[in-house]
């Protein structure tokens, strides 16, 4: 009778199980349909990865059927309003805590500019190589044979653009950043940041299995192992909630396709569980590549994305040239400043580059400058040289034009001027043929210089600083100190003056330098700063002398190298 009972049983649970409607199913799948509870159209989510890897492309047939047949486009965040946040903060070559000032010598930051050599050079034509990759790309490089052209995200993001869709995102980015705080400052109250597990965490290879074999529950399960309570619960539970409740929302009044981590889709929590709760019915889409979906694939990415060009100048106004987006500025440094624009969808990327080496400030004509660039080409651009010539801008000025492809068939096209001031490089680069393609035509054809300042002698007023300078009106000037109010900085104010065609040239630098762990005296702060110009000059003769003590110290230095001549004037105002 016993065996008679547990017979019975074991028949029950298989008959049960057996009959599970496809609404509970959760696994076998990454794309779900959603129906019901009021939806005119079906809408559908897909869980994915955030890489370019080619295990996260194993995209069903279906995957592009859903794409074309919806209105909007979603992912957890919207990369247009991600966009702006990544650039101005984590992807910022200046995002870091200035607090604690600058490292190194203070007084030799203070006077010190980079010479512009091969190393320099280099730098200056991949300096924004890494932000693209990041943004767009996702490569790995070492791995990048095996990889697709972006990860999968950008590739439904660009999917949608290119095919005129709305697109949207399910969560907020300031919202998600919030919880993962909050996961932190849990787990260092804790000291449980890994709950325990540590060492036994699940490996990469077991979550990249599970997501292969598309078990969502699976790759919840190993994400609870790998992470402490506090942070699953933050940083997966609460975000899958945001996610639920934004997509809901959303598919009131549009269909939808949302692509979100697949982290985010399974378990007693997730989000395909909690749309079912709200009364959606979610089913898993059954389906493989054939080669009807690899035609679509291949025609999504052939799909061109029309920009918009909008015209863009520095706040000197010093050149003109057309944008296709958002201009952002991503200086390091005074010295190097760069202003780049995204094609997220195209895959391109455009950049302004302004550099002011030592070398103006030492002598060195443009032509002499211009001269060193071309010969040291063949060593600094990426890629083999397809075109390399000289042109020459209306108002006469001249520059090289290098066009470049990278062993990965990927384009850079650069144009390279060298003005009595400084040094500006024009740069486009992107998959395959783009630097060269119709997109970077209109940069390029509207490049334009401003007419040169006058080189007349006048006052230089800052009210703010409490500063009055005599110096030709040809001058660059660079304003840091509303930016960054810190202890210690070498880089407040900078201005750069020129006259006689550049004969003549003109240096002041204001700085902040509260040092409250060593208290020198006045006059030797203000000896040991034109000392270090000097030494970074490399001078071969020169005097420093104290000349005012009241009301602020001055002290003045006399310097020569070969045939140019310094005169430094150095004060401190303890206000």
């Amino acid at each position: 009778m016993k065996k008679l009972l547990h017979l019975s049983i074991f028949v029950w649970i298989w008959f049960s199980v057996s009959t599970v409607s496809a609404q509970d199913e959760t696994r076998g799948s990454l794309l779900y349909k959603i129906t019901g509870n009021g939806l005119s159209k079906p809408s559908y989510l897909y869980g994915t990865m955030h890489v370019a890897d080619r295990m996260a492309f194993r995209l069903p047939d279906t995957f592009f059927d859903a794409i074309e047949s919806v209105d909007v486009v979603a992912l957890e965040i919207n990369p247009d309003s991600m966009l702006s946040v990544m650039l101005k903060t984590f992807l910022n070559p200046d995002f870091e805590d200035h607090s604690y000032g600058e490292g190194g010598n203070f007084y030799e930051n203070l006077s010190m500019t980079e010479s512009f050599n091969e190393y320099y050079f280099r730098q200056l034509l991949t300096s924004a190589d890494n932000i693209s990759n990041d943004l767009m790309f996702r490569s790995s490089f070492s791995g990048e044979e095996y990889e697709e052209s972006t990860y999968l995200d950008l590739f439904i993001f660009q999917s949608g653009k290119k095919l005129k869709k709305k697109i949207s995102g399910v969560e907020d980015f300031a919202e998600s950043f919030r919880l993962e705080m909050l996961s932190y400052r849990e787990d260092m109250k804790s000291r449980d940041y890994y709950g325990g597990r540590g060492s036994n965490a699940p490996s990469i290879d077991e979550i990249e299995s599970a997501y292969r074999r598309q078990d969502i529950d699976k790759i919840d399960s190993l994400s609870r192992k790998s992470m402490s309570e506090s942070r699953y619960k933050y940083f997966i539970v609460a975000r899958n909630v945001n996610q639920a409740d934004s997509l809901a929302a959303l598919m009131r009044d549009n269909s939808v396709f949302c692509g979100v981590g697949a982290g985010h889709l399974g378990g007693d929590s997730g989000v395909v569980n909690l749309l079912r709760y709200k009364g959606f019915t979610v089913e898993p889409v059954i389906d493989k590549l054939t080669k009807a979906g690899e035609s679509k694939k291949a025609k999504f990415e052939k799909l061109d994305y029309t920009l918009s060009y909008k015209p863009f100048a520095p706040a000197d106004s010093a050149f003109f040239v057309s944008m296709p987006g958002h201009v952002y500025d991503l200086s390091s440094n005074e010295n190097k400043i760069l202003y780049f624009s995204p094609d997220m969808v195209n895959g391109g990327s455009y950049e302004v580059i302004r550099v002011r080496p030592n070398e103006f400030f030492s002598g060195t004509t443009p032509a002499e400058l211009l001269k060193l660039q071309d010969s040291l080409l063949f060593e600094c651009v990426p890629g083999n040289i397809e075109l390399r010539k000289k042109i020459t801008l209306p108002g006469g000025i001249k520059g090289i034009e290098v066009v470049t492809e990278s062993r990965e068939g990927n384009s850079l096209r650069a144009q390279l001027f060298t003005t009595g001031q400084e040094i500006i490089i024009f740069k486009v680069s992107g998959l395959e043929k783009y630097a060269v393609s119709k997109n970077a035509k209109p940069f390029f054809s509207s490049i334009k210089f401003a007419p040169a300042h006058s080189e007349a002698i006048k006052p230089y007023v800052d009210a703010n600083l409490g500063i009055q300078v005599a110096l030709p009106e040809n001058r660059l000037i660079e304003k840091n100190f509303r930016q960054k109010p810190v202890e210690k900085s070498t880089d407040a104010l900078k201005i750069y003056a020129y006259d006689k065609g550049g004969d003549r040239r003109y240096k002041v630098i204001m700085a902040t330098y509260n040092d409250y762990l060593y208290l020198e005296e006045d006059t030797f702060e203000l000896r040991a700063i034109i000392n270090e110009f000097f030494e970074n000059e490399y001078a071969d003769d020169y005097t420093v002398k104290q000349t005012v003590t009241k009301p602020f110290p001055v002290a003045e230095g006399y310097g020569k190298s070969g045939d140019l001549y310094y005169f430094v004037r150095a004060t401190l105002n303890n206000n």
